[in-house]
């Protein structure tokens, strides 16, 4: 996470956070330790590429719904 996104307040932090995270290339991102990627399909320490979508989906959706 660059340090630019982090704002003047944690309301800016997160919108800024969930829109880098919703553009970054997902593929590149590492554990913040570095010896793994942060989404492998077969890691066991690791999470599922497809389990973040669906779950910073529903993040988003609720921030912006209030759902």
């Amino acid at each position: 996470m660059p340090d630019a996104n982090f704002g003047l307040s944690y309301c800016a932090t997160l919108i800024n956070v969930l829109n880098w995270l919703n553009g970054c290339d997902r593929a590149k991102l590492e554990c913040a330790n570095g010896p793994y990627f942060l989404f492998h399909p077969t890691s066991p320490v690791t999470w599922r590429r497809e389990q973040f979508e669906i779950f910073l989906t529903a993040l988003i959706n609720f921030w912006n719904d209030g759902d």
